[in-house]
């Protein structure tokens, strides 16, 4: 996937409900990626005393199996001590500390206002990833959906491909490489 945006004018661009920095330690920029519900490598104040996240680096939870608890301490707020969360979406969670999303959505926003003939790859996000979906939808491009269960699109000028990522990222370089 990063071969394909690295070939392409303006690059490509990641938009992504994972949590876990994946694209990230993929080798995609930190600048091209919206991460839509946060990142566990953030924390947030639990009592949302301030809209402020501050990196997670140096928290290393301490996991008792059998109990399934955490034993070692658990983070505290920087500006006020309460207990801290990762700063991700939750459901039902009106606490989130979004400022860092909204950011990568606005640099998101300058790329796509440069970008020609973009097309949306979505991988894996199933019906129950509204988020993903409704972004797909939302740029108004030609959509190549990889998934091996919902693999149906919505219009004629998109692409379903009935497999999983990596055949389906590797059949579009394929592909691609035909073209040169």
């Amino acid at each position: 996937l990063k071969e394909i945006g690295d070939s392409l004018p303006h690059g490509g661009y990641v938009f992504t409900s994972n949590v876990d920095a994946q694209f990230q330690k993929a080798g995609f920029p930190e600048s091209r990626v919206v991460e839509c519900h946060g990142t566990i490598h953030y924390l947030q104040c639990l009592e949302h005393c301030s809209d402020g996240i501050w990196p997670a680096d140096g928290f290393e939870p301490e996991i008792d199996e059998e109990s399934c608890r955490i034993v070692s301490d658990m983070p505290r707020c920087i500006n006020c001590g309460a207990l801290a969360r990762p700063a991700i979406l939750m459901f039902n969670d009106w606490d989130w500390a979004e400022g860092r999303t909204r950011l990568q959505s606005a640099r998101f926003s300058q790329w796509r206002s440069r970008a020609e003939r973009p097309v949306v790859i979505e991988i894996g996000a199933g019906s129950s990833i509204a988020t993903v979906r409704h972004f797909s939808h939302s740029q108004e491009t030609p959509i190549i959906r990889i998934n091996p269960t919902e693999y149906q699109v919505p219009r004629s000028s998109d692409v379903g491909i009935p497999t999983g990522a990596l055949d389906g990222i590797s059949g579009i370089v394929e592909a691609l490489a035909e073209l040169d």
